[in-house]
């Protein structure tokens, strides 16, 4: 199965650590989201954010799945 692109547009520049909050509240909104509509198994979101100045970041929630 290929993943999911989402394109979401640029936010305002910010400190790094806030932006990385951000990023992880984010990615774990999408995943409560998804878990919620589909009732999954098991579900791994992987977040790729990049950001103004060449920094970027990859966030990723996985749930447990019944053999984990």
């Amino acid at each position: 199965m290929e993943p999911i692109q989402l394109n979401i547009g640029p936010k305002e520049p910010g400190a790094p650590h806030v932006a990385a909050r951000e990023d992880q509240a984010a990615t774990n909104r999408i995943a409560d989201d998804l878990i919620r509509l589909l009732a999954p198994r098991w579900l791994l979101v992987e977040a790729e954010f990049h950001t103004r100045g060449g920094l970027s970041m990859t966030v990723r929630m996985e749930t447990s799945g019944p053999d984990r």
